[in-house]
């Protein structure tokens, strides 16, 4: 029998707790930025044609699985007919997607910068204009808030997670619709962001979350086991049911 509580870093094993075991007692801790390593500032990056890349540049790190969708950012950035992909990741489906994103969009708008090293990431969040993540059934996705501490906006797919984890620091859309992904793209490079990201992207700092784990713990030791992290706060306050990822 559970006497003290289950920790989740995602909305969507939240609900699943709540709805069949809510006496579990699930708490919501997300994964946390380190804001030491993901900072605004000017990109520094050696790569001369990467720099080069026709404006804007839509950025997306990710393993090339076939839940992760990144044939859908393709056909997106290509009906946008202007600006540039740049793909992160290694995955089962590389060879046919790397091959696509040549065929739809040539050496000219398309780079693959294979795995990159944490340094390497921040600064390709900073060379970019928009992160995208048009993955499905996506548990957390901790790029999308690198990329906010970096204080880039993120487009990514229309579900209650995303729309959460971006608040007002990105949009969302449904991913599958070419059409509106690539307007949806197009919007967001040429919005004014101002700090919005970055801001948002404070919600998960390590520091925070850090708190909101000690606070779980002192809690429990006391016995107050009806406490709610902020996390839950933020995630109930949201239009709509509180009690479903969507």
């Amino acid at each position: 029998q559970l006497t003290h509580g289950i920790v989740v870093s995602s909305p969507i094993d939240l609900a699943f707790l709540r709805q069949r075991e809510p006496a579990a007692r699930p708490f919501l801790i997300p994964p946390g930025v380190d804001f030491s390593a993901f900072t605004p500032g000017p990109a520094h990056v050696s790569d001369e044609a990467l720099r080069n890349l026709p404006r804007p540049i839509f950025f997306c790190a990710s393993a090339f699985a076939s839940f992760k969708r990144i044939h859908l950012l393709i056909d997106a950035v290509a009906e946008l007919g202007q600006g540039s992909l740049v793909l992160a990741g290694d995955g089962p489906e590389r060879n046919a997607l790397l091959a696509m994103a040549e065929q739809r969009l040539g050496s000219r708008r398309f780079r693959h910068v294979g795995v990159l090293a944490r340094t390497e990431m921040r600064e390709m969040y900073r060379l970019a204009d928009v992160y995208c993540l048009p993955s499905i059934n996506e548990p957390f996705g901790i790029v999308m808030i690198e990329a906010m501490a970096c204080n880039r906006p993120v487009v990514a797919t229309d579900d209650r997670v995303r729309r959460w984890i971006l608040g007002d620091a990105g949009l969302v859309v449904d991913v599958t619709d070419r059409d509106a992904f690539a307007s949806a793209l197009a919007k967001a490079s040429r919005s004014d962001w101002d700090a919005r990201p970055k801001a948002r992207a404070e919600f998960f700092s390590l520091e925070r979350v850090a708190r909101s784990w000690n606070d779980v713990i002192a809690g429990l030791l006391a016995g107050r086991t009806a406490m709610t992290t902020p996390y839950e706060r933020d995630l109930d306050s949201m239009p709509g049911r509180p009690n479903t990822p969507d």
